[in-house]
């Protein structure tokens, strides 16, 4: 059976503007992220935040998971609720994220994604620290849906092969190795057959 993976910050949770509300609150100076979306994937420090200011957000995400409850999905992802039932449903699909934290972080993503895209209880969600790696492990994976520019890249040196690797078309991976970049629509359309 062919397996669907899908990533949760950068698809369906705007996990950019979440980051850059937790460096605000926590002091940083930044400037807005570009409504098209951050230019590089570590875009906090050119928006002017330190190292230090990074490390510390990064700290209290690990020390509080249930900050990753207060992420907004995107309206797009929202939008689109039915359509993604239908990839969990239809699929046999895999929540991934390499969200830091604890076990408390996973249940935390679950109750988000069952609260925001009602997420069956069936769907497994792994939270991850190497996702090309997870996913070489679980075999059979024939699509991705994930942001990180270096996904597609990571799959090919682990000798993946035949996983269609979907992007969301942001700024900072326009250079990144995938099967399709685009809107979630066209892209859950096409893992789906449609």
């Amino acid at each position: 059976m062919s397996r669907v993976v899908v990533d949760v910050d950068g698809v369906l949770a705007d996990f950019n503007q979440g980051f850059w509300e937790l460096l605000s609150s926590r002091g940083a100076k930044l400037d807005p992220i570009p409504p098209e979306g951050p230019p590089v994937w570590e875009y906090f420090k050119l928006l002017g935040a330190s190292t230090e200011e990074v490390k510390a957000a990064w700290a209290f995400i690990k020390e509080n998971p249930a900050w990753w409850g207060s992420l907004s999905p995107y309206t797009e992802a929202l939008e689109l609720r039915p359509l993604l039932l239908r990839l969990f449903t239809a699929k046999w699909c895999v929540i991934m994220s390499t969200r830091p934290g604890s076990r408390k972080a996973e249940g935390i993503t679950r109750a988000w994604l069952r609260g925001h895209f009602s997420l069956p209880a069936h769907v497994p969600v792994l939270l991850v620290e190497n996702k090309a790696a997870a996913i070489f492990g679980l075999g059979q994976v024939t699509a991705v849906l994930d942001d990180h520019p270096g996904l597609g890249q990571n799959l090919r040196q682990l000798g993946t092969k035949g996983v269609k690797v979907y992007q969301p078309a942001w700024p900072y991976n326009s250079n990144s190795i995938s099967h399709r970049r685009g809107g979630l629509e066209q892209m859950v359309k096409e893992v789906l057959g449609e």
